[in-house]
């Protein structure tokens, strides 16, 4: 299954040019596939933060383990690109690590907001929280790894983001499912976080190519 994007959607090709060029130095490579399992292990420990208690249901706990495999999967992977290389998630070992940082809090700060204003609060609002932020960053990560997986098999590399890319496509399926029974603005709240999402992923995507010499 392929997810259409709407307004989420930008031009992949400054992301191909990225990734085109990051592959080509194996360091680089491999700091760029740890700070994806970063990203990935920020996830799960969001959920596990922000989703516990009594009411946690298979949903969450599955995802939650999912995003920590997911996690793995690219530490992995950039052991095996760079052994080495990558020990840990320090700052040296990442690649723009700060940036994906600041684009993960941004989104947590942006749908928090808006659910404040809305009257959201306590664990319906910390809920709704959860799902749309998880559906923004599955719907960006659904983006980026279709065209990261193009770009590694066209080169040849031995990584395949195949799998992943159908668990990330089901979260999202989980995501819309969830939230248009708990959420009856939904349509109309997901429409304006997509604006904001792709304005704070064009900054992020912009650090990117400054990063490796494109501007």
């Amino acid at each position: 299954m392929t997810v259409v994007l709407t307004n989420l959607s930008v031009s992949t090709k400054n992301i191909r040019l990225f990734l085109k060029k990051i592959i080509q130095n194996q360091k680089i490579h491999s700091r760029w596939l740890n700070t994806i399992s970063f990203l990935e292990h920020i996830g799960s420990r969001k959920i596990l933060a922000t989703q516990s208690g009594f009411a946690v249901g298979e949903m969450i706990l599955r995802h939650a383990s999912e995003e920590t495999r997911h996690a793995h999967f690219f530490k992995r992977m950039s052991q095996r690109i760079s052994p080495g290389t990558c020990p840990d998630y320090q700052i040296e070992n990442l690649h723009c690590g700060f940036s994906a940082f600041l684009y993960f809090q941004r989104l947590d700060g942006m749908v928090l907001k808006n659910l404040n204003s809305s009257g959201m609060k306590g664990k319906k609002r910390s809920f709704l929280s959860y799902l749309y932020v998880t559906h923004l960053v599955e719907e960006r990560a659904d983006f980026l790894y279709q065209e990261y997986d193009q770009i590694l098999e066209e080169s040849g590399i031995p990584v395949s983001l195949k799998a992943i890319l159908k668990e990330e496509e089901s979260h999202l399926s989980e995501m819309k499912d969830a939230l248009h029974q708990e959420d009856p603005e939904y349509k109309t709240r997901y429409a304006i976080f997509q604006e904001q999402e792709k304005k704070n992923y064009l900054k992020f995507e912009q650090t990117l190519l400054k990063s490796v010499g494109i501007d």
